[in-house]
């Protein structure tokens, strides 16, 4: 299984209680320390083995790295956790076009390019499972947020 964006917070948890599962982890992040230091945490928490692998999520060829990865490694993707720690806060008078297309970059064409990789593999096992994470304020609007919001 793979989780995206997955150093801290929900990411982070979720790989924590897959692992505990035993489950076959590969976790992500553009932040190398971040993510070798996630690795050890959810590694000592649960037990098992994680593998990592560097995923800028705003770069096409970091998300078909990260699935090429996966499949060379386990074989195959059962599970997308498609996650992202989303933009920065900023309101809307804060925002300039440039901005705008990071957050669509990050937030929704990540998500996007995640599932267009695992699907083949999905397909032709007629299984798997897809869950996309996009922003915390999905119930309530969080101020200075409008680009995950």
């Amino acid at each position: 299984m793979v989780i995206t964006a997955s150093s801290k917070r929900w990411g982070k948890a979720t790989a924590i209680k897959y692992a505990m599962e035993g489950a076959n982890v590969v976790i992500s992040n553009s932040n190398r320390k971040n993510l070798e230091k996630a690795a050890r945490d959810i590694q000592k928490e649960s037990g098992e083995k994680v593998d990592s692998v560097i995923c800028d999520l705003s770069q096409k060829e970091d998300i078909i790295n990260l699935m090429n990865y996966t499949v060379s490694t386990f074989g195959t993707v059962d599970v997308l956790v498609s996650n992202t720690g989303g933009p920065p806060p900023w309101g809307f008078d804060d925002v300039d076009d440039e901005k705008w297309q990071y957050a669509f970059e990050i937030v929704l064409l990540s998500m996007v390019r995640c599932i267009r990789e695992v699907l083949p593999y999905m397909k032709k096992q007629k299984n798997g499972r897809i869950v996309n994470i996009a922003s915390s304020s999905f119930k309530q609007p969080i101020d200075k947020l409008i680009l995950s919001n």
